[in-house]
């Protein structure tokens, strides 16, 4: 062993002497060693290498240095690999240089891609559907019993009753602490897309939200309750993430906040203290300063100023969400003309001003901004559909009720234009034109024809309210109530079972105030009230009090009332 040993030693000075000679002959002032040399020099190593040494010539990867080892473990974040931008940290900054200058949250919470071949195409999961199990994969849980999880959960339909699925989605979780949500887009969206997560950790909904951002289908299922259908989605995705990335005004909060708040409302899957209640904070606190120097930045008020009314609707509804909206119309005010004129900010411009005038049609106010149609084609919006067309009318007759409201006595001009403007709303028609039948589903097409006659009956009926108070003309009044009601029954017919029209709960709310025949059961086939239960509660209850006050005599205006009750939120 002695004589081992003594080998061993020898055969380490020779190679140290070899390396030594090396090193000399490279600080030389000669130009360097020549091929013959370095190739002779490498042979002798390999041919003298002794094969019972355990450690290797190469140097550990150790000794390159901490600062290179570290860049070699660090990998880009979620958001610059999403975008396929260069990732850069400062030294040991925990923050990419990227994500600093857009002022939002770096995270690096992607899975690391399997090594292997990537498997075949094909048809994966139940009918089709397509099932993110990475998610629930690297936070631990057994894909087998995961797997078996899942095919024993239904799919939540965003147009399915959601409460017949209470006690199979607990909204305060259970003793395991899986769970496994399925957010499916609506029927007429081929193909289902099914999202499976687990709710137990904040990195299973940071998943979720980074998804919302990088895939449209994914969005759409989240985020359907604000589109009339999936045809919208690319447009307004594509807005959304471009107003994001673009704008110097932090929209981070804000969509965080929101994609909570539909998880907690909608899906049932996660408990209110997993509500981003400060990410709103921060984002109100943000509107509240912003200062517009450009168009982006409009458009960023615009965008901040409808998620955080809709975040107060779904929430607490509290009734500030007219107040948020409409400050946030007012900020951008001047720009709105420069904002009108590119389509490609239709989704986001549009829905405020729609929400805006629906508002000040029953609380007798001035909408902040009036709706610029362009002329080259028909605008059809996410929520307002083709009630674009109607939105001046609309306006103008905003305007009228105002004044009237102001004075005592009601001027025969006054009459006159309301008269005018019942005019225009009997002659208007919803446009068909021809690309729109082409681009649009048949139950999309369907569903703004109907959302189109029902807003224009409602507008027929605030005009004769005007004219006639309580007690006066009540039969005609009912006729436009049941027309509006008859023209949802209808196409709920005609979609099927479980189906719910977007954005139509200001007609039906007008009619529920003069028809007592309808069923409550009919807030609960808008989409929007059936996850708000406090917003349909106030609506509801005010219904109420308005039939009270009629039983006792009352022969006021009907927007007296109203204003008499601050409480509920008007929603389009």
């Amino acid at each position: 062993m002695i004589k081992g040993l003594h080998q061993v030693s020898q055969q380490v000075s020779r190679e140290s002497s070899i390396v030594l000679d090396n090193q000399k002959s490279m600080n030389s002032p000669v130009e360097g060693p020549s091929p013959t040399t370095l190739a002779s020099f490498w042979n002798g190593l390999r041919a003298e290498e002794p094969r019972h040494l355990d450690w290797p010539l190469v140097p550990p990867k150790a000794s390159f240095g901490a600062r290179s080892q570290q860049m070699r473990k660090r990998r880009s974040c979620d958001r610059c690999y999403n975008y396929k931008y260069k990732c850069a940290f400062k030294s040991s900054a925990g923050t990419c240089t990227q994500c600093e200058r857009s002022r939002v949250v770096c995270t690096t919470l992607r899975s690391r891609l399997r090594p292997g071949r990537k498997p075949a195409p094909g048809q994966v999961g139940p009918n089709g559907s397509v099932h993110v199990w990475d998610i629930g994969h690297l936070s631990g849980v057994d894909d087998n019993s995961q797997r078996a999880q899942d095919t024993q959960s239904p799919a939540l339909d965003s147009n399915t009753e959601l409460g017949n699925r209470s006690n199979e989605f607990p909204r305060h979780g259970s003793d395991n602490n899986r769970q496994i949500i399925e957010l499916s887009t609506a029927a007429q969206s081929p193909p289902k897309l099914s999202i499976a997560l687990e709710v137990c950790s904040s990195a299973s909904l940071e998943r979720l939200f980074l998804l919302q951002i990088s895939n449209v289908s994914c969005f759409y299922a989240a985020n359907d309750i604000f589109m009339i259908g999936p045809t919208f989605a690319p447009s307004f995705h594509t807005a959304l993430r471009y107003t994001r990335d673009c704008s110097s005004i932090s929209l981070e909060g804000a969509y965080r906040a929101m994609s909570t708040a539909l998880i907690w409302a909608r899906h049932l899957a996660v408990s209110w203290d997993r509500v981003d209640i400060s990410g709103s904070v921060l984002s109100l606190r943000e509107l509240r300063t912003a200062n517009i120097c450009g168009i982006l930045e409009a458009l960023a008020v615009t965008t901040l100023g409808q998620t955080l009314a809709a975040f107060d609707v779904i929430t607490a509804c509290s009734g500030r969400s007219a107040m948020i909206l409409r400050h946030s119309l007012t900020l951008i005010k001047p720009w709105y003309p420069a904002l009108a004129s590119t389509s490609e900010f239709d989704s986001i411009t549009i829905t405020p001003i729609f929400w805006d005038t629906v508002h000040c049609l029953l609380r007798r106010e001035l909408p902040v901004v009036k709706y610029i149609a362009r002329r080259e084609a028909h605008v059809v919006d996410r929520m307002a559909g083709l009630c674009t067309g109607l939105l001046p009318i609309l306006y103008d007759l905003c305007v009228t009720h105002n004044e009237l409201s102001q004075t005592a006595n009601r001027s025969e001009e006054k009459i006159v234009t309301l008269q005018r403007i019942t005019e225009r709303l009997s002659s208007w028609v919803p446009p068909l034109p021809l690309d729109h039948i082409c681009h649009f589903s048949y139950l999309e097409m369907a569903a703004m024809r109907a959302q189109a006659r029902m807003y224009r009956s409602a507008a027929l009926l605030v005009i004769h309210r005007i004219i006639h108070p309580i007690g006066s003309e009540d039969g005609i009044a009912k006729l436009y109530a049941d027309s509006i009601l008859l023209t949802l029954s209808t196409y709920i017919a005609l979609a099927g079972p479980g189906r719910k029209l977007q954005h139509v709960v200001f007609p039906v709310f007008v009619a529920m105030l003069e028809t007592r025949n309808a069923s409550q059961e009919i807030w609960k086939s808008l989409s929007l009230l059936s996850i708000t239960p406090m917003c349909m509660n106030k609506l509801s209850a005010f219904v109420e009090f308005n039939w009270e006050k009629r039983h006792s005599g009352f022969t006021g205006s009907i927007f007296d009332l109203i204003g008499s009750d601050p409480g509920f939120v008007i929603v389009p």
